[in-house]
């Protein structure tokens, strides 16, 4: 009899994520990502398959932390980032395709972290740090690996919002810059000198290397970022400013005219579930839509943020969340979007040569690569990274939709593996975080691994989830937990209705804003035997200064800043609420966390532990919000069986 899904088979689970498609459509590039449970780390190489599926797929290189594939414009070599010399840092390699070794072709003294081909293949624009400041008082150091010893050894003086970021650290004072580079190899030559870090480095029409950044004295206080371009020919070159809408900002996109398309908020922060849009000049492609470009969240894929928009025969391509879907559309210069990809899936996509190469995750698929010829209209699978899922038990993903207050909810249930109709069973409902992110039909990993450890499984995107209309999303600013209790226990009580539920063995857990509404669950109900808040969201008066994005953040989600309105920070901080709490509550977190802090977890177990509640703290080391998609393998493994235990313990005696 197949064996289910269990914790344990989180060491190996491999996921796919990059896809780039060559000029001429035939190849498509991506990069695997594999668990090494014995070095307990995830490696990640680059691979590439035939767009026809002609030929099976085939690893390109054999590196660890080769990332970022990119086709030179007349596809005869591939560029990619490669950690090989310092694990610290990434190197610019390229591939002839016709064979031999990678070429080593740029370094930069902090790495490499973006970079883009020229239109003609000749250059390459970079973005990175500079040389690691000397110290008065001391020699030189000896080499790169001492100078950057030294540099996270130093002491430092903070004056800005940004300088640590949750998945990077703390984050240098020298923010990465634009450079530029012979695609031969050579020196880099330095082009910027600005104060904040510039992302998104491409190469404009007329021969500019544009990227998103600002050149507003006060942008570090600020979210809001231009498209700016800089000359890489000029002697003394000069940033200018492309737009001028002071907004926040995360993609853009390029037509052969010099057409840009914009992904950007109506305002200056992107916070409070407000949508990106998609705007070709002044005119939002996306309104009528009423989505947020970019895709949900898929525990089978990575990403997620808005990409940039690709052009292609009269076209920009480019990804759009839709009720719980990852989507692909396109939309001319004057026309109105159409889909591209759609289905009960969640992609990411990009497009040359006529064709799209994308990742996708579906109920039924964790991962896997697939083409679509964007004439004939042909899907092919070209590459599934878990084939031996197929021999897995696995459960049954069922629509459980549901209704509120006069609102159509989307929600799914699972039953157990082998699950007899009729039968009353524990139920466990899981929470999304953001709380601006959604539940999706990508593969449910976590519900999966559940049912078959013998659980129901129930979960929604109540309101103030991302995927629907705007108003739906924002319609949560400043009623954390207060507005969607309400929806969370209609779904609970729907579970009990139907059938399957035992109202007297359900439990509740989520991560992120889950970890917060979990709380928020159990201090304000006792229908629920067991709970499991994972990186938690406690204290809103805490967050905003022990969160990397707690200054901008949670004045969005709140609608105040503290000293305007403590009382009302306090009403919505589950922390005030503790001494209500008679539900087992499993904390879990980490202290390489810097989106929600451990001391958000910590604060609840020791406050319950001296009011002689039960309750414990998973504590792990170093690992980032993310835990779940990007920890460690053994890490990503415990944390999944944590769970499981103790929903065993309260839930099945």
């Amino acid at each position: 009899m197949p064996a289910p899904l269990a914790p344990l088979d989180f060491l190996d689970l491999k996921t796919l994520t990059d896809p780039q498609v060559s000029p001429d459509g035939t190849q498509i590039a991506f990069v695997l990502v594999s668990p090494d449970r014995t070095a307990n780390r995830q490696h990640t190489s680059i691979w590439v398959v035939p767009s026809n599926g002609s030929s099976p797929a085939r690893a390109l290189t054999f590196g660890t932390r080769d990332v970022r594939p990119r086709w030179a414009p007349d596809g005869r070599r591939l560029a990619f980032l490669s950690a090989r010399s310092r694990e610290w840092a990434k190197d610019l390699y390229t591939l002839d395709m016709g064979g031999g070794e990678p070429a080593l072709i740029a370094s930069l003294p902090r790495g490499i972290e973006e970079y883009e081909w020229s239109p003609d293949g000749s250059r390459f624009c970079l973005t990175g740090g500079p040389e690691f400041p000397p110290e008065p008082d001391r020699e030189p150091a000896r080499d790169a690996e001492e100078a950057h010893r030294r540099y996270l050894e130093r002491m430092r003086r903070i004056s800005h919002f940004r300088y640590r970021a949750d998945g990077r650290g703390q984050l240098d004072e020298e923010p990465a810059q634009i450079w530029v580079v012979s695609a031969e190899g050579g020196e880099p030559r330095r082009l910027t000198e600005l104060p904040i870090e510039l992302t998104r480095p491409t190469w404009t029409p007329d021969g500019r290397i544009a990227f998103i950044g600002s050149l507003d004295a006060a942008a570090d206080a600020r979210l809001a970022r231009e498209v700016c371009a800089v000359d890489p020919d000029a002697a003394l070159p000069q940033v200018a400013e492309i737009t001028d809408h002071g907004r926040a900002m995360s993609a853009y996109g390029f037509a052969p005219d010099g057409t840009l398309m914009v992904v950007r908020a109506d305002a200056e922060d992107p916070f409070g579930g407000r949508h990106q849009w998609a705007y070709i000049g002044d005119r939002c492609v996306t309104r009528d839509l009423d989505r947020t470009v970019g895709a949900p969240m898929a525990e089978g894929l990575r990403g997620g943020e808005a990409r940039n928009p690709q052009w292609m025969d009269g076209h920009f391509y480019f990804d759009l969340a839709d009720q719980g879907c990852g989507h692909f559309y396109r939309v001319s210069l004057t026309g109105t979007p159409e889909p591209v990809i759609t289905g009960r899936r969640v992609v990411q996509a990009t497009v040359a040569g006529g064709v799209a190469g994308f990742v996708q995750s579906s109920a039924d698929d964790l991962v896997s690569l697939r083409s679509l010829d964007l004439v004939t209209g042909e899907e092919r699978v070209l590459f599934e990274p878990n084939p031996w899922l197929r021999e897995r038990d696995l459960g049954e993903l069922r629509e459980f939709d549901f209704e509120h207050d006069g609102r159509r909810v989307q929600a799914w249930m699972m039953l157990p593996i082998g699950h007899r109709e009729g039968r009353r069973v524990p139920t466990v409902q899981l929470i999304h975080g953001g709380p601006h992110a959604a539940y999706s039909w990508a593969f449910p990993l976590y519900a999966q691994v559940l049912a078959g450890a013998g659980y129901a499984v129930v979960y929604s995107n109540p309101p103030g989830s991302q995927s629907f209309g705007e108003e739906y999303a924002r319609t949560l600013s400043g009623r954390w937990g207060e507005y969607d209790f309400p929806y969370q226990m209609r779904l609970a009580d729907r579970a009990v209705e139907a059938g399957f539920a035992d109202p007297e063995r359900m439990g509740v857990a989520g991560g992120s804003y889950g970890g917060f509404m979990t709380l928020w669950m159990v201090s304000h109900t006792d229908r629920y035997r067991a709970a499991v808040s994972m990186r938690p969201v406690s204290d809103l008066l805490g967050m905003i200064g022990s969160s990397d994005i707690g200054w901008s953040f949670q004045v969005a989600s709140v609608g105040y800043l503290p000293w305007e309105n403590p009382e009302r920070y306090r009403e919505l901080s589950p922390v005030n609420y503790l001494d209500r709490i008679n539900t087992p509550v499993r904390l879990i977190a980490s202290d390489g966390d810097l989106r929600t802090h451990v001391e958000q977890a910590e604060q609840v177990f020791v406050r319950l532990k001296l009011m002689g509640k039960e309750t414990d703290l998973m504590y792990f080391h170093a690992e980032p919000h993310a835990l779940a998609i990007v920890g460690r393998p053994w890490n990503r493994a415990n944390h999944m069986r944590v769970i499981v235990e103790w929903f065993d313990r309260h839930l099945k005696c």
